[in-house]
């Protein structure tokens, strides 16, 4: 696995069950990721489409990006609690949008899934270094991606 945090699916969380619970420092622990909004910042409107298709399936609340520039954005306004961005777009690639994510106060905390058709370790590893929490390679199955999500529940934390 490509994650830089430990996997919350070691720690029982997934979907299925109630309520958050919130500890001390003010983190979630999803039971039940359909609680989640979930931000994707995909340039391509088909790929877009069946990432919202595949993430509403799950139950997952979505708000959506076609670039860079507006994924900032929307992130900004949806404080949404995972992203899932596209690294290979034009004008602003998601490593830069990571980087940017990061630098904001305002969403550094938020867990950020690189979705990629990049294979290569050295490319993995570049999104890892850019700020993303964890990379998922395209193309990818729904359980794939509910697994990520699952991996990455933990770090979300309360508004």
């Amino acid at each position: 696995m490509y994650s830089n945090r430990k996997s919350a699916a070691a720690l029982g969380h997934g979907v299925g069950a109630a309520q958050p619970a919130i500890d001390r420092a003010g983190n979630r622990s999803y039971e039940s990721l359909s609680m989640l909004k979930v931000l994707i910042i995909e340039d391509n409107d088909d790929n877009r489409e069946i990432l919202k298709q595949q993430l509403k399936h799950l139950s997952y609340e979505v708000a959506e990006a076609a670039n860079g520039a507006e994924g900032l954005k929307q992130a900004e306004e949806e404080k949404p609690d995972i992203i899932i961005i596209d690294i290979m777009m034009p004008e602003m690639d998601g490593r830069e949008v990571a980087r940017q994510l990061r630098a904001n106060p305002s969403t550094k905390r938020i867990p950020i899934l690189a979705a990629t058709v990049l294979f290569h370790s050295e490319d993995l590893q570049s999104c890892l270094q850019a700020g993303c929490d964890d990379v998922l390679t395209k193309p990818f199955t729904m359980r794939q991606l509910r697994e990520k999500l699952n991996a990455l529940s933990h770090l979300v934390r309360k508004p």
